[in-house]
């Protein structure tokens, strides 16, 4: 994956961007647009994904930078047309690296070249700037730049900012190469030939300011020294003298009253009221989350604390064991001061409490991710110094991977790159499934994969964690197969994840699919008597080829084989129904490729064979096994395997003659 630029997110996770598939041509049809997360502590990939198109294939592009804002990214640079021309591309994200939309747009002439290059967002204006170049007819190129709708992820407009234009004389090639901002202005730089000198190539900034703000024509002194949440008084042209509300929510009224003045259709986009608080001698400590702080309490004066809150928390759990009698207030954004709207008490008068906040909208102390809370605690008729303990523990403090599900027998093409975590997928097995099929296909390289049923939240397939797995070497497919049995290894309706692990030495791409199968999860396949069947099994908790013999009445005894094995296969054999793993009648486990002979026979615990034998080879192990099965009924009473006791001549001698000895070996099987 080249990688083209970094964001940060928060401190917490590093977004990469750039596209797969290295290719030596400067636009490839085969790159797709890609984002990796990785986590600013050690580095480890939290999720990698490429761009796709809605309709389940990779979009053809790159992305030649990103920008965070809220809890999304936006991702910009070209998506490829056929043959060499290219728009621009816009790609909205979370993240967790799930793709919410995307926009492809030919900013010049249709059909031609353009492209953007650097982008940033302005979260509290709700737009994005994007730089980067168009193609126009006379084969000029201009620097633009785009203004976009956070919202809705349209242009909302395009400015031209050129070095040097047409007009001196030759084609100029104007580039947008970056973008930045204060939070007011934007800074672009541009890349653009000198004047009448085509081949100087010169480097410009353009100023532009993102928003126009006015202040209010009035002085404001009248609110000096007047709290900020208070009753206000509401003018209206039907009520001038105004009516007392006690909404405390603050609003701007604006009417024209210059003369000759008209109500037209402008619009006030967004407003700002920025508060100056008078100094305050209490401080906030700082508390950290996982551990018992320790407070020491000298007076009844309230001390306060700060807790910063992950952006991947939900839940906080906070405990509070004191010496003495306490209480504990509460604010989700500032000190919990007396009488202070949003103040909520949590406890009063007890020496021990315990209480959550939450980012649940009944919650009575409401968690806001990525900010602070505010707690205050003060001793109720200290004697002493009173001692405190203050423990706060939260659900969660990053965010969980994206898991794509896989819908039931849809192929679903995926990219992994040369990393050693797991790509993983969920599948929801229905209730009325029999078996289901878990497969990697179409790899261009080694890839393993891993099963595991999902038992809890934090379930995660790994190399050391998982019910079942498939590790073939090589490009080929990988297959697990799972039936209902009833043993703790059976498949069960409800979520499994699959895991893929990258075995090759560069990225691959692959095809994953899951597909549940209700009814007989066989085709059954009649075994003629002593007739051989070639099949393979892979891994899972049954045969993937069944066979069934059917035995007539009076029939004393069965004989079953399997034979040229390629790997470690047990042969099972059930009568009545089908064999799986931890219910059979009969089974061979002579371990690794050796052949598997059963002979069945009549006894007292089993007076009478009649009726159907099913058999088939089951694998245990992580590699697909081939195998040739066989079934024999006696014949005039004696049962005849398929390799016949071979006489072994004395040394040095001729013909075997009366009146001399000779040997050989037999393979004792179970029957």
């Amino acid at each position: 994956m080249p990688g083209n630029a970094l964001a940060v997110a928060y401190g917490t996770n590093v977004i990469a961007a750039g596209f797969t598939n290295i290719d030596a041509v400067l636009i490839s049809t085969n790159n797709a647009p890609f984002l990796m997360s990785l986590n600013t502590t050690n580095g480890a990939p939290l999720w990698a994904n490429a761009s796709t198109n809605g309709s389940g294939s990779f979009t053809k592009g790159q992305y030649n930078s990103v920008a965070v804002y809220g809890d999304k990214l936006i991702a910009v640079g070209a998506a490829y047309s056929p043959g060499v021309a290219a728009s621009c591309l816009l790609e909205q994200w979370s993240l967790t690296g799930t793709q919410l939309t995307s926009l492809s747009t030919n900013i010049g002439i249709a059909g031609a070249t353009n492209f953007l290059t650097s982008v940033i967002a302005i979260e509290s204006l709700d737009r994005a700037y994007a730089v980067g170049s168009q193609i126009n007819a006379n084969k000029t190129w201009d620097a633009i730049m785009v203004e976009i709708d956070l919202t809705t992820l349209t242009v909302v407009s395009v400015l031209t900012n050129n070095i040097t234009n047409f007009t001196i004389g030759f084609p100029s090639t104007n580039i947008g190469k970056a973008i930045t901002t204060d939070g007011v202005d934007l800074y672009v730089a541009v890349e653009g030939p000198g004047e009448n000198q085509a081949n100087d190539r010169q480097a410009a900034v353009f100023r532009y300011r993102a928003k126009n703000f006015y202040l209010a024509e009035e002085s404001l002194n009248a609110f000096v020294g007047e709290r900020t949440w208070n009753p206000y008084t509401l003018y209206t042209a039907a009520n001038p003298t105004g009516t007392n509300l006690t909404n405390n929510a603050w609003r701007l009224q604006v009417a024209d009253t210059r003369a000759g003045g008209t109500n037209g259709t402008a619009q006030v986009v967004s407003w700002n009221l920025n508060f100056s608080y008078a100094p305050s001698n209490t401080t906030a400590l700082t508390v950290a989350a996982g551990v018992s702080n320790p407070i020491v309490l000298l007076s009844s004066a309230t001390k306060y604390f700060q807790v910063p809150v992950p952006s991947a928390a939900g839940i906080a759990t906070n405990l509070v064991t004191a010496s003495g009698p306490v209480r504990v207030t509460f604010h989700p954004s500032s000190l919990p001061l007396p009488g202070a709207p949003g103040t909520k008490e949590m406890f009063s008068g007890a020496s021990t409490g315990s209480f959550l906040v939450s980012t649940n909208t009944n919650a009575i102390a409401r968690l806001r991710p990525g900010s602070a809370y505010y707690l205050g605690i003060q001793a109720l008729n200290p004697v002493g110094p009173v001692n405190v303990s203050l423990n706060i523990n939260f659900d969660q403090t990053t965010l969980p991977p994206v898991i794509p599900a896989l819908a039931d027998g849809t192929a679903l093409n995926s990219f992994i790159p040369r990393t050693t975590a797991l790509n993983q997928f969920k599948f929801t097995v229905p209730a009325n499934a029999s078996a289901a099929t878990f497969e990697l296909l179409n790899a261009n390289g080694d890839v393993n994969l891993y099963l595991l049923r999902s038992n809890s939240p934090t379930a995660s397939p790994s190399a050391a964690q998982y019910d079942f797995r498939s590790a073939n070497p090589g490009t080929g497919t990988e297959q697990i197969f799972v039936v209902t049995n009833g043993t703790a290894s059976s498949l069960t309706p409800g979520i499994w994840l699959l895991g893929v692990q990258n075995a090759d030495n560069s990225p691959v791409n692959f095809t994953v699919r899951a597909t549940s199968r209700s009814g007989t999860p066989y085709t059954i396949v009649t075994a003629a008597d002593a007739q051989p069947y070639a099949a393979t099994t892979t891994p899972g908790n049954a045969p993937n080829s069944m066979f069934k013999l059917t035995a007539p009445a009076g029939q004393k005894a069965l004989l079953f084989e399997a034979r040229n094995l390629t790997g470690a296969g047990d042969l099972v054999v059930r009568r009545g129904t089908y064999p799986v793993a931890g219910a059979v009648d009969a089974m061979g486990t002579r371990g690794g490729a050796l052949p598997e002979v059963l002979v069945i026979r009549t006894n007292g615990a089993l007076p009478s064979l009649t009726g159907d034998w099913y058999f088939g080879v089951l694998n245990p192990g992580a590699t697909h096994v081939a195998y040739t099965v066989m079934a024999r009924q006696p014949v005039n009473g004696v049962l005849l395997g398929s390799s016949p006791i071979q006489l072994v001549r004395p040394p040095g001698g001729g013909l075997l003659t009366g009146g001399t000895g000779f040997g050989f070996d037999l393979d004792v099987v179970p029957g």
